[in-house]
C-alpha cells in the first residue's frame, strides 16, 4: 500500500531528534559542567526540552525548510523507482505480454494500441481510492487496453479475497466483484468483503464463488503476479503502468495521489507525442 503524502511524518520526527541532539552538543560544548548524554538526570532532561522547544520557537523556518528538504527526497527516491519499473518492463515486456492468463487479467480487450496494467489489492484503502480514479481516466480513453492484476502481498484475508474476485471469472463477474469490495474504503476484511459482494453482485452465485475460489488454477496465477511484480521491480500498490502495445514506451505511476486521473492524462499525452 503506497500513498504519496506531501510530508513525511517520521522523516520530520527523525529530524527533530537530530536537530535536538545537535543543540544539546552545542549547549554542553558551552558548560561543560552539563553531564554527558549517558548520564542525564531529570533536570538535564528538562533544560534539554526547554533548548530545544526555544530554538524551534526561534527559527519556525526550519520546518519549512525541513519539509521542502523531505519531499525532495521523496520526489528524487519516487522517480528513481520509476524508472527503474520502466527499464524492468522494457526489458521483461515479452513476459509481461504472455503473463495475464485468462484469470490474472480481470478486465480488458486485446488489439489495442495502448495498454494500461495495473496492480492492486482488495484491502488496501489506497488502492480503493485509484481504483476509481483509474476507472475516471480510462472512460475517457477507449483505445486503452486494460490489464488488472491483484497482488495481495498482505497475505492472508488478503489473498483469499483475492481468489474470490477472480474466481469470478467463471461467472463473468470478476470485474464487478472488484468493484464491490472497493466500496470499503478502509481495510477490508474477509467478512465484510463477504458482505459486499453478496449486497453489490446479485448476478453472482456466492456458493459457486466461494468453491471455485479454492482451486489451484488461481493459486497458481496468484503466484505468477506475485512473479511479475517482483521482475519489474515493484514497490507496492497501487502502481499504474501505460505502455505501447509493442512496449516501446512505458509511463508509471506509484502510489496513490487524489490527483491521480490528471496525472495518468499527462503521462498519457506525453507518450503519444
Amino acid at each position: 500500500m503506497k500513498n504519496r503524502a506531501s510530508f513525511s511524518i517520521v522523516g520530520l520526527i527523525t529530524l527533530w531528534g537530530l536537530i535536538g541532539a545537535i543543540i544539546w552538543h552545542a549547549e554542553a560544548m558551552k558548560r561543560p559542567q552539563v553531564a554527558a548524554p549517558n548520564q542525564l538526570n531529570t533536570a538535564d532532561i528538562k533544560d534539554l526540552e526547554r533548548l530545544f522547544h526555544n530554538y524551534l520557537v526561534s527559527h519556525p523556518q526550519l520546518l519549512l525548510e525541513m519539509e521542502s528538504s523531505l519531499n525532495q527526497q521523496e520526489q528524487a527516491a519516487q522517480q528513481a523507482s520509476d524508472e527503474r519499473i520502466k527499464g524492468a518492463v522494457t526489458a521483461n515486456f515479452k513476459h509481461l505480454l504472455g503473463a495475464p492468463g485468462e484469470l490474472s487479467a480481470l478486465t480488458g480487450a486485446a488489439n489495442k494500441p495502448w495498454i494500461l496494467w495495473y496492480f492492486t489489492q482488495p484491502i488496501c484503502p489506497s488502492c480503493h481510492k485509484s481504483d476509481h480514479l483509474v476507472t475516471q481516466f480510462l472512460a475517457n480513453h477507449p483505445d486503452i487496453e486494460v490489464r488488472t492484476f491483484l497482488w495481495p502481498f498482505f497475505g492472508g484475508e488478503a489473498v483469499t479475497i483475492s481468489q474470490l474476485i477472480m474466481a469470478g471469472r467463471y461467472q463473468n463477474c470478476a470485474t464487478q466483484l472488484l468493484e464491490a469490495t472497493g466500496k470499503y474504503r478502509d481495510a477490508l476484511t474477509l467478512p465484510l468483503a463477504q458482505e459486499l459482494i453478496k449486497t453489490h453482485v446479485k448476478n453472482a452465485n456466492f456458493d459457486r464463488l466461494t468453491k471455485d475460489s479454492k482451486q489451484n488454477r488461481l493459486t497458481s496465477a496468484l503466484k505468477d503476479n506475485f512473479w511479475l511484480a517482483k521482475k519489474l521491480e515493484l514497490t507496492g500498490t497501487p502502481t499504474v503502468i501505460i505502455t505501447s502495445n509493442d512496449g516501446k514506451k512505458v509511463a508509471v505511476i506509484s502510489g496513490f495521489s487524489a490527483q491521480l486521473t490528471k496525472e495518468l492524462e499527462a503521462e498519457f499525452t506525453k507518450l503519444q507525442r
